[in-house]
């Protein structure tokens, strides 16, 4: 599709709400994975992250990115 159509407009909101629905789909997740491990657990220990760094430095790549 050409830059500035209509069509392509159409297009980009589109890939928009794909990318929200995944976006949700996974943030629904996460939200009921916390829940489920704060009712069958009494202590909870969190640790921080440096994903980006592990993405980078362990070769993972992707698949790293992909994590919550």
């Amino acid at each position: 599709m050409q830059k500035g159509s209509k069509n392509r407009g159409k297009q980009r909101i589109k890939v928009a709400k794909l990318h929200q629905k995944i976006a949700n789909q996974r943030k629904d997740f996460l939200h009921k994975q916390s829940k489920q491990i704060t009712n069958a657990y009494d202590c909870v220990c969190i640790e921080n992250l440096d994903i980006k760094a592990m993405s980078q430095s362990l070769h993972f790549g992707k698949s790293v990115s992909d994590n919550g």
